[in-house]
């Protein structure tokens, strides 16, 4: 194992590893942007608590560009709503509760502003739609971007707003490279300890006590966001382990090898996190951790299924179609049978579209990062 712990290393070295000049830089931009959009949002009346940093950057676990950040946006939301859960799927339905509120009465302003009759955002059933409101948002994250330009003359960024699952993204470029910050918009509600995101699937991949014949535009992803935050940025804190560095290797390996490309970056972190308890993580293992990492994704990928850390009832793998998870099991088995892990995992091949990419001028190559990512957003 010793030539596989060398080899890792060398990899996190060379290809995971984020220039700090970078870091900075990006960090102070994001900042700004967040404190001008939030206080944007207030003197709308929009309710929303101060913005928390969530995903990678935050839980110390970004590679190779520091080009995308996420920023929670937590919507102060009153005892009024009821939560209707949907059996297995980590998803409800949020249901307007009928005794009087200010929130449920009163003036619905005008359509630029956060409505305090929460009707508004309804679908025909009375359930609050997750696409209604994520769609607000973005028309008000597109009246900013107006507004911030308008009070900055000439403009420092060219910016620009799209969606993309459950966020709002806004795009920024000021000369150089392109940072793309995620908006995400999630419910508070105040009798639950759980945020409530707008993120609608298929129907057809859901069982519902409801009936099956509720709007998809409706359902509301239940997460854990910030217990996985505070989890994973402390993962390694009490015995100085290996296991972000082995997220990190594993997030880089995906984005060099084809075979490999169907799995999101988020399965990395639930096999590390279902691993954590069952092994020794201290950094002289880092070889033994990483090919345990290796089989055990491989099981699961067999089995089709690899359960939330947080919710064992949802299926990371449930979006998945069964003969890429057969391919990428074939892929892996043939690694683990002839221990390939060096050769085939961490030796880019001789065509590798992210090491071309990565060779590119800066500009270029962050927009190919960017579009490349898009693409495979999950």
């Amino acid at each position: 194992m010793t030539s596989l712990k060398r080899a890792l290393n060398a990899y996190h070295t060379d290809k995971v590893e984020i220039k700090r000049i970078d870091q900075k830089e990006s960090r102070a931009i994001v900042e700004t942007i967040k404190k001008d959009v939030y206080h944007f949002l207030r003197e709308i009346n929009v309710p929303v608590r101060p913005f928390e940093a969530i995903g990678s950057v935050f839980e110390g676990l970004k590679v190779i560009t520091y080009d995308e950040f996420d920023l929670l946006m937590p919507i102060k939301i009153t005892n009024h709503v009821k939560v209707i859960p949907i059996r297995k799927a980590g998803q409800c339905y949020l249901s307007l509760k009928r005794h009087t509120n200010r929130y449920i009465r009163g003036s619905s302003g005008s359509r630029n502003e956060w409505s305090k009759d929460l009707s508004r955002y309804t679908d025909d059933k009375g359930y609050l739609s997750a696409t209604l409101v994520r769609r607000a948002f973005q028309s008000f994250l597109q009246r900013w971007v107006s507004v911030f330009q308008s009070k900055h003359q000439p403009t420092p960024y060219i910016i620009s707003v799209s969606t993309g699952g459950p966020a709002i993204t806004v795009q920024l470029q000021k000369g150089g490279p392109k940072l793309s910050i995620d908006f995400v918009p999630a419910l508070d509600l105040t009798d639950t300890d759980s945020l409530h995101i707008a993120k609608p699937r298929k129907q057809g991949d859901l069982e519902s006590d409801i009936g099956s014949d509720n709007g998809e535009e409706s359902l509301w992803m239940i997460s854990h966001c910030r217990l996985e935050k505070v989890t994973l940025k402390n993962i390694d804190r009490h015995d100085n382990g290996c296991r972000k560095k082995c997220i990190k290797i594993l997030k880089t390996i995906r984005q060099h090898r084809e075979q490999l490309r169907g799995l999101s970056n988020y399965a990395f972190k639930m096999i590390i996190l279902k691993l954590n308890n069952e092994r020794s993580w201290l950094s002289k293992d880092l070889a033994d951790c990483f090919v345990d990492s290796i089989k055990e994704l491989h099981r699961s990928l067999e089995i089709q299924n690899l359960p939330s850390y947080f919710n064992k009832s949802v299926n990371i793998f449930a979006s998945m179609s069964p003969i890429a998870m057969a391919n990428m099991e074939g892929y892996l088995k043939r690694i683990i049978r002839k221990r390939t892990y060096i050769d085939d995992l961490l030796t880019c091949p001789e065509r590798c579209k992210m090491c071309y990419t990565l060779s590119l001028p800066q500009q270029t190559q962050h927009q190919e990062i960017i579009d490349w990512r898009f693409d495979r957003r999950q």
